[in-house]
């Protein structure tokens, strides 16, 4: 049997609508964090650099088979079955003030603002970056056959950070390498 370590190439689509999302934050009024992470291998992503600049990062947090997506698949595989590799991926977007605090109480709206502005920027570029990698070029197949945008939650604070954490399902057709 050959492994083929470039198919589904979850890394390279996590990490290519890592860069798609911090140049819409560039256009923001707070900019773009300054420590991108565009992959960290970890469930939970660490804050433990949360500063003044911010903290962009995305984990693959579990990847998985399904015969229609985006349900586990709970059964016995046959061959050339199932017929999707499923990325949850958590897309990541934390900041603070230049100790690791949040911001004083009158500056709490315009630390609000940011937030509300990294959400929308986070699900407009998911949207626009995987619709594109969802579509096919001439003579070319598409990237990724589907994906599902989940919430964008509001977290923090842990160590004097708060942000954006949103998920995203990304599914990838899986041939018959067997």
């Amino acid at each position: 049997m050959i492994i083929d370590l470039t198919s589904p190439g979850f890394a390279s689509i996590v990490t290519g609508v890592g860069v798609c999302i911090l140049e819409g934050l560039a256009q923001t009024p707070a900019g773009a964090p300054t420590r991108q992470c565009l992959l960290v291998p970890t469930q939970i992503i660490p804050w433990d650099n949360c500063d003044c600049g911010g903290q962009y990062a995305a984990a693959i947090q579990q990847v998985y088979d399904s015969d229609t997506p985006p349900q586990i698949l709970t059964t016995s595989f046959v061959k050339c079955a199932p017929h999707w590799t499923i990325a949850q991926v958590m897309f990541s977007v934390t900041r603070g003030d230049d100790q690791g605090h949040p911001p004083p109480c009158d500056a709490e709206l315009a630390a609000a603002i940011i937030l509300e502005n990294d959400r929308t920027v986070v699900r407009q570029a998911l949207r626009c970056c995987l619709g594109d990698l969802a579509v096919a070029a001439p003579n070319v197949p598409p990237r990724i056959g589907f994906f599902s945008i989940g919430p964008s939650v509001t977290v923090g604070e842990l160590g004097g950070c708060a942000g954006v954490e949103t998920t995203a399902l990304i599914g990838v057709r899986t041939g018959c390498a067997c």
